[in-house]
């Protein structure tokens, strides 16, 4: 049975075809080789993916799951989410068994905007692209866990790779009808407030070019189940950030 031939983006390297993309660099024109600092050799990540926006009720579900797993007996084959049980931890009781019920009213609110999540499955894809870079040493200390695709898309919120050198670029979301648009997204892109207007639309001028025909497209990995994550996690951080417990905010462009 014969495979889809990768597809290249100019000045990138296949890591996973139509996942994961990189490109090495210096971050200096000049080295001193007397007094050599590996850490002027990058290596940046681009990650592609393509989903469909979870619907309310999904992520009000997950969020039920998640805290019952929390409040529930835990062992060492099924441990906490690392990144949930601080947020449940800080609940206050109301909103604890309003979750636990399943009720998505709460998340509804939060998701007026309808950047993550939509009321009602939609049947609109999106993609997302993400490019971060990080210093070769730290890349090749990663070692095995670089090996799996898993370790790119998780990579931008790991905080201790953001201590070590990791440094995000830019999240492009946008509906696949915009991939279709090359110049919509250039408008958005030199209205946003993104650094490095140049490269970005560079490296998302190749992207439309080389996915938006459907079938190549279609072989961008599915995130569907990943974005669900997302949103229950954006949903419990805006809950503490409206108690003034956490801070933050998102710099993405999101085309819907």
């Amino acid at each position: 049975m014969l495979q889809n031939p990768p597809l290249m983006l100019p000045e990138f390297k296949n890591v996973f075809d139509c996942e994961v993309y990189s490109t090495d660099f210096m971050t200096t024109d000049h080295i001193d080789m007397s007094n050599f600092d590996a850490n002027v050799l990058r290596r940046g990540f681009l990650v592609l993916s393509r989903y469909s926006k979870p619907t309310i009720i999904e992520v009000a579900s997950y969020l039920q799951k998640t805290i019952e797993q929390h409040m529930g007996p835990t062992s060492k084959h099924s441990p906490l989410d690392v990144h949930f049980s601080p947020l449940v931890a800080k609940l206050e009781d109301q909103v604890l068994f309003s979750l636990l019920k399943g009720d998505s009213q709460k998340i509804k609110t939060l998701s007026a905007s309808g950047d993550l999540v939509v009321e009602e499955r939609d049947g609109q894809q999106y993609l997302q692209a993400h490019y971060f870079t990080v210093p070769a040493p730290l890349y090749i200390s990663q070692g095995k866990k670089a090996t799996k695709p898993e370790w790119y898309h998780d990579a931008i919120n790991n905080k201790e790779l953001q201590e070590k050198g990791l440094r995000s670029w830019f999240i492009i979301r946008l509906n696949y009808a915009h991939l279709l648009e090359p110049a919509y997204l250039a408008a958005a892109i030199n209205q946003s407030a993104l650094t490095e207007k140049e490269g970005v639309l560079y490296v998302m001028e190749n992207v439309c070019n080389i996915f938006s025909p459907p079938l190549h497209f279609a072989q961008l990995k599915d995130s569907s189940a990943r974005k669900i994550r997302e949103a229950a996690l954006e949903a419990l951080v805006d809950m503490q950030k409206e108690r003034n417990l956490v801070s933050g905010s998102r710099a993405d462009i999101i085309l819907n």
